[in-house]
């Protein structure tokens, strides 16, 4: 036990002798990692934390380098994708243990990986992987997921991502699953409730943003329900769920994903769902007259975006290219709406205490955030109400940075995913070349797009927005969308998390962590660059 410190004695549970390829290695398990180091070459020692590891599992072939992980448990694929029934077995004729773990790769994602051993004689194979499973059963991870779905979403590959790359995962993980394929709109948000979700650990959604929003809507909907809170009361406390929810990226721009989980990967995804990891999110509840409308999660968009998600519902046949056809045509519209913004402030507008701040993993603003009551959250602050009228291109809200495949930092890369705030963001009334420019930058970040004169940015924990529908510039309030023919005063609708909200006047509201998801934001890892792995001596100047 020397060889690897005395601090490992304290949680020590097993060694022993194995070999990988021709060296022979000392593996030592305890209950935070699993050790091994070359006999002989004390600096050749590898540690995988026990939160990390997938699997353990027995098998009667080496393997190789060109052996995909996956394809070694029982040495039968089709067992792993068509649920094996003996996964509690042990064979009798296993020579070797495949350990499965999780790795980081890049700057953002996860990769598996696996490891071969085969036992000295003296080793005990059976007892090595029923230590192993032991000690994994009791890590906070889910055991029982039940996973939406969404066969239409993005390039439709939502089927084919889950068979292929999430679903062998999940077996090896020894996951009881649930799986769902959706046959229409809102066929997840209709199960969740009628059915007791609890008996869940997890509810995942293979497929895009407006996935995830119609399941985190229908399990926040029925939490407050069950609980007898009123959704429609805008200044209720409302009740964090207790079952966390998960994305699988299938869809078209996967923002929340992106930013919940650092990537769009579906491997990187579905690993962060296995090892338990989940970190709060705030969430907007968007109210008009009197009644809930929706929660967003990521994004709210009038103006501009509402145009645009108004004319791609038209144009579904399309595929993900209705959104590059929307937007152009509405650029060149270039339609300005009259409103009056409401914004409730607490902190400096501009301040670059907060626009050059990141959110990262263990982010610091978050974890403050998280630790304050609901109630006491306003307390010691000096809160004011800002008013600002124009005529606007747009008037956006990120609940959430928005990072995406459209745009590598997002709508606006300093907001965090559980500060308890919104950024609004405005672009006045401009030229089309000059909302061009505000777009380009907003897609490539090679400037600041908050920096251009037409565009302001506002740190808000609650805002409200209320249309110019009469010539003395009065603001309507508390109206309900077509049913008094808003489309006939020339007003826009809001783009909320990809769906269609017809009220133009409305309230939002943050609630600070009001969901947990599987992921934990982005990594803030380094990655050497290609020129520096191929020459050592390189130096980029």
């Amino acid at each position: 036990m020397s060889v690897f410190g005395d601090s490992l004695e304290h949680n020590f549970v097993l060694s022993g002798i194995f070999t990988t390829k021709t060296e022979r290695i000392n593996l030592i398990l305890t209950r935070e990692s699993i050790s091994w180091e070359v006999e002989r070459e004390s600096k050749s020692q590898t540690s995988i934390p026990l939160n990390h590891l997938i699997a353990a599992t027995p098998c009667d072939c080496p393997g190789n380098k060109q052996t995909k992980p996956l394809q070694c448990y029982y040495c039968r694929v089709l067992e792993l994708r068509t649920g094996c029934s003996a996964l509690g077995t042990f064979p009798g004729h296993a020579k070797f243990m495949r350990l499965h773990f999780a790795v980081p790769y890049g700057r953002h994602m996860w990769r598996l990986k696996s490891q071969v051993f085969r036992p000295d004689e003296s080793t005990d194979l059976k007892k090595w992987v029923d230590s192993i499973h032991e000690l994994m059963s009791d890590l906070n991870r889910p055991k029982r997921l039940l996973i939406f779905i969404n066969p239409y979403g993005g390039k439709k590959k939502g089927v084919k991502i889950y068979e292929r790359k999430v679903l062998p995962l999940l077996h090896l993980a020894k996951i009881e699953i649930h799986a769902v394929v959706t046959q229409r709109a809102n066929h997840a948000k209709e199960m969740i409730e009628d059915i007791d979700i609890l008996k869940y650990d997890g509810i995942i959604c293979v497929g895009g943003d407006g996935m995830f929003s119609e399941v985190l809507n229908s399990v926040l909907v029925k939490t407050q329900k069950d609980k007898g809170i009123d959704s429609n009361d805008i200044y209720n406390s409302l009740m964090i769920p207790r079952i966390p929810l998960g994305i699988i990226p299938a869809g078209s721009s996967n923002a929340a994903v992106n930013c919940i989980t650092g990537s769009s990967d579906p491997l990187s995804a579905t690993l962060l769902i296995i090892m338990g990891t989940y970190t709060g999110i705030d969430v907007c509840g968007v109210y008009s007259a009197g009644r809930l409308l929706r929660y967003a999660v990521t994004f709210l968009g009038y103006g501009y975006f509402g145009d645009v998600i108004r004319d791609s519902e038209r144009l579904r046949w399309m595929g993900p290219k209705r959104y590059d056809y929307s937007g152009f045509k509405n650029i060149l519209r270039r339609k300005l709406y009259e409103g009056e913004l409401q914004l409730q402030m607490d902190v400096p507008t501009n301040s670059s205490s907060w626009r050059d701040d990141r959110c990262t993993v263990n982010c610091e603003t978050c974890q403050k955030a998280s630790q304050v009551p609901p109630d006491d959250q306003n307390s010691g602050r000096k809160i004011k109400w800002l008013s600002v009228r124009g005529r606007f291109i747009a008037v956006n809200a990120a609940v959430m940075s928005c990072a995406c495949c459209m745009s590598s930092k997002g709508l606006s890369p300093s907001q965090h995913l559980g500060n308890g705030y919104c950024d609004v963001i405005t672009i006045s009334s401009c030229s089309r070349l000059n909302y061009l420019r505000y777009l380009l930058r907003t897609s490539y970040h090679h400037n600041d797009p908050f920096d251009l004169s037409f565009v302001q940015v506002y740190r808000v924990k609650e805002f409200k927005f209320n249309p110019f529908v009469s010539d003395d510039k009065t603001p309507a309030t508390g109206c309900r969308g077509l049913q008094d023919n808003w489309q006939e005063l020339s007003t826009s609708v809001w783009d909320c998390d990809g769906e269609m909200i017809n009220e133009p006047s409305i309230t939002a509201k943050i609630h600070c962590q009001l969901i947990n998801v599987f992921g934990q934001g982005f990594e803030n890892r380094k990655v050497k660059s290609f020129w520096s792995q191929c020459f050592p001596f390189f130096k980029k100047r």
